[in-house]
């Protein structure tokens, strides 16, 4: 599981996320120890009911909370260890402190063929990741678009959900405000990975127009028990994508999803 904090100025604070720890178990779960693998963890701020001698009665959970607050400029990233009777759990967080206005940011799309799956991202923590080849499988498309990872004129937050491995083991973004508050009460499984992960412009809810200056960024999805989304501005690539099975969401008569930095 990751938290993406996204961008923050030094001094800032980004708001609470919250990681749950749940007990599947017969017996008492014991959380041991909770340990922080990097120095620069520390401009995560912890709390939560997760604390070492904990004890989680079956069918019960206890929660892991963050704020990022920067205190410099810079990528963060590191790995929370959370470790029980039954094993250890990781838990990674990344974030960027931003120096003055942002610009433009690329979101770069990869794709595991094993899966079939596509995964998009413009935190540098993790394209750097990927690009490294710390999670096997993953390679670029070659297929990008713009974004901003702070808040810019005009421009809305994108949520980012983590779909479970029974549902997919995939991701899920939304710049609809509406939308993302709507996951928990209609998919509960679904863990929130960050309420601001990049910002992008909202299309018109009616034609799918968008604001001058941005461009659509199509939706699709696979229809599969495995649930993946693409996210392109390619409309040609789009259409191939529903050639191959996959149903548009958005707004409009071309369903836009979202609207990207022109």
């Amino acid at each position: 599981l990751t938290m993406d904090f996204g961008a923050v100025e030094p001094g800032g604070v980004r708001s609470i996320s919250t990681a749950t720890l749940s007990n599947t178990g017969g017996g008492v779960l014991s959380v041991n120890a909770i340990t922080a693998d990097a120095p620069a963890l520390s401009d995560f701020l912890r709390t939560g009911t997760c604390t070492p001698g904990t004890g989680i009665a079956a069918g019960q959970s206890c929660t892991l909370q963050f704020r990022f607050a920067p205190s410099t400029t810079g990528g963060r990233a590191g790995v929370i260890e959370i470790a029980t009777n039954v094993g250890t759990q990781q838990l990674m967080l990344t974030g960027v402190g931003a120096g003055g206005a942002a610009g433009s940011s690329t979101v770069v799309e990869y794709y595991n063929s094993v899966l079939d799956h596509y995964f998009i991202t413009a935190s540098p923590i993790e394209i750097a990741t990927l690009d490294a080849g710390t999670f096997r499988g993953w390679v670029r498309t070659g297929y990008t678009f713009q974004t901003y990872l702070a808040s810019h004129p005009g421009t809305s937050p994108v949520c980012r959900y983590y779909i479970p491995p029974a549902q997919g083991d995939s991701h899920f973004f939304s710049v609809i405000v509406a939308e993302c508050q709507s996951i928990p009460r209609l998919f509960p499984t679904f863990e929130l990975e960050g309420s601001s992960v990049m910002y992008m412009f909202v299309p018109d809810t009616h034609t799918g127009a968008c604001p001058s200056g941005s461009i659509p960024v199509y939706r699709v999805w696979n229809q599969r028990p495995d649930t993946n989304h693409r996210y392109t501005i390619d409309i040609a690539l789009r259409d191939r994508m529903l050639a191959r099975g996959y149903v548009a969401e958005g707004f409009g008569p071309d369903a836009v999803g979202m609207c990207a930095p022109q």
